[in-house]
């Protein structure tokens, strides 16, 4: 004998979706009895206000602020370092000059450097004449820049 089922019922699929949950999540609620659903065919059936008035227990390690709050670059989406009401990360902010500064950095170092007659890459030994690398420093550099014939 079947069971009657009231008529406005909601499947676990949609009980899944209203509670942000999978469908399997919601049968184990079923099955430990924290949501009271029938089943009078294959699928439960929930009632509609059981489902809205269900609370969610957190389960595992609770979250930290940073994991549930973290702001992200509207840009590319990645995790701002510090909430300080910035939209954009590092790299995609144009008024932030960090990737700038060190481009500059780099580039004045290498003028001193050779200014003061020293290799511009190692900044120790001589560069010989004509050029700003010395011998060590422009042979790594022939070798990392080496294209090998297939």
């Amino acid at each position: 004998m079947r069971k009657l089922v009231p008529l406005k019922t909601i499947s676990t699929t949609e009980a899944a979706i209203r509670l942000n949950i999978s469908p399997g999540r919601v049968r184990h609620y079923i099955k430990a009895g924290q949501l009271k659903a029938v089943r009078p065919a294959r699928d439960y059936r929930l009632d509609p206000a059981e489902v809205a008035s269900f609370q969610l227990r957190g389960s595992g390690r609770p979250r930290t602020r940073i994991h549930v709050e973290a702001p992200r670059c509207l840009n590319c989406g990645r995790k701002l370092r510090k909430p300080d009401g910035r939209e954009l990360c590092w790299v995609c902010s144009p008024d932030d000059s960090r990737l700038d500064r060190a481009a500059n950095a780099a580039r004045q170092r290498r003028a001193d450097r050779r200014a003061a007659g020293i290799c511009t890459e190692c900044g120790v030994r001589r560069p010989e004449k004509g050029v700003s690398y010395c011998t060590i420093c422009r042979k790594a550099n022939l070798e990392r820049h080496r294209v090998v014939a297939a």
